[in-house]
């Protein structure tokens, strides 16, 4: 299962509802600078905003997902709450140093443990899907396939 930034979310809540419902488990998942939860302010949301992620783009997009806040606080729309996270499969997550949600990331790799191997890189937040606004786009992509982060 795959997924960068809000499918992230869906790809990784998929996972845990299946452990939770006692099903199969993908071989694997591939996370790319995914978003865990929509609750805010962390040090890395003020602090790391760009032109393809700002903080007022994630609370549009925060309210737009879970207008009702307190859905917020469950595991199937904050994966991060998920209370087995290190009982899923196998995960390979990149992610950048420069992303606003960094914080939560990072929180995610302690929380897997040894399930979960992450590859850190400079780009920005999104830049997968960005070909025309990053030129560094498609040379993180190729780093990402040939494993060179």
């Amino acid at each position: 299962v795959l997924g960068p930034s809000a499918g992230g979310n869906v790809a990784l809540s998929v996972c845990c509802m299946l452990h939770d419902n006692n099903e199969k488990q993908p071989k694997g998942l591939i996370l790319y600078y995914p978003n865990v939860t929509y609750m805010m302010n962390t040090r890395s949301q003020l602090k790391n905003q760009s032109i393809l992620l700002n903080f007022m783009d994630y609370h549009y997009y925060s309210l737009s997902y879970t207008p009702n806040s307190i859905d917020r606080l469950n595991w199937k729309v904050s994966p991060i709450l998920y209370p087995h996270l290190d009982s899923l499969a196998s995960t390979i997550m990149f992610y950048s140093n420069k992303d606003m949600l960094l914080d939560h990331q990072l929180l995610l790799v302690d929380k897997m443990g040894k399930n979960i191997k992450s590859h850190a890189h400079n780009y920005l937040h999104g830049f997968c899907s960005r070909l025309k606004i990053s030129k560094q786009t498609l040379p993180a992509l190729k780093d990402f396939i040939d494993g060179n982060c």
